[in-house]
């Protein structure tokens, strides 16, 4: 019992001090939900110009604010979310990628993928995947 107790203390310790060394990768984490979070919440207030301000200008270029609608349309529970958690973050090339899910009122899941990149020293997003609910 002692053993399992002092390995968990160890633990706890290494981890404190990983966070204490390393805590701008925790603020970019916290920004990138930040976006990610303001976004939903402007499609959730039915504000689909505030939260196509969100995206990347790439992703504007390739995306007109008229397919942006129909795919917000498409995806109705990017509108009427209860809640996201996101379950992996990772890096590719000069993107951040967070996966997640999204439960709506009526207690389905889907899986959601949202891409950041980095422009002019703010987080946008470059784009946005929702599978089939669960």
């Amino acid at each position: 019992m002692m053993r399992w107790i002092s390995r968990l203390l160890f633990c706890f310790v290494f981890w404190q001090g990983h966070l204490i060394a390393n805590q701008q990768p925790w603020a970019d984490f916290w920004q990138h939900v930040g976006v990610i979070r303001s976004q939903l919440k402007e499609l959730q207030s039915d504000h689909l110009a505030q939260a196509y301000a969100y995206t990347s200008r790439d992703f504007r270029k390739a995306t007109s604010m008229e397919q942006f609608r129909r795919f917000v349309e498409a995806h109705p529970v990017l509108e009427r979310y209860k809640s996201i958690t996101f379950d992996n973050m990772f890096f590719q090339n000069d993107m951040t990628v967070f996966q997640g899910t999204l439960l709506d009122v009526d207690g389905k899941k889907y899986g959601v993928e949202f891409d950041l990149i980095e422009e002019y020293g703010k987080w946008k997003v470059f784009g946005i995947k929702v599978a089939k609910s669960t």
